[in-house]
């Protein structure tokens, strides 16, 4: 098995070590070669490095979530945007207002 990251031939690098147990039952060890333990050691790097992007990600979208309830707050607080309508214009745009603002609002 060639490892997509680095390269190496894996398979070809585990040695199997015969042994035996206290009772004398045969078992088999699984050693590595060192260009695996750095591969595996590459790809815990990788690993960290991705959970860190993905704290920060979470962190940019909850400062953008908290933007966006402070101006879904001002908006229904807004009495210029809530008013009785007098055309069907103004009513479907209101219609639409309401339902955008309360989209977001139970998303958020």
């Amino acid at each position: 098995m060639i490892c997509e990251r680095c390269g190496h031939a894996h398979a070809q690098r585990l040695r199997f070590t015969p042994t035996q147990n206290e009772s004398g039952i045969p078992l088999h060890r699984i050693t590595l070669d060192a260009e695996v333990d750095e591969c595996i050691a590459n790809l815990r790097a990788d690993l960290a490095e991705a959970r860190a992007d993905l704290a920060e990600a979470k962190h940019r979208l909850e400062v953008a979530l908290g933007g966006l309830r402070i101006l879904v707050n001002r908006q229904a607080e807004d009495e210029g945007l809530w008013f009785i309508t007098k055309t069907a214009s103004e009513a479907y745009l209101q219609h639409a207002l309401r339902t955008l603002h309360d989209a977001i609002e139970q998303s958020v």
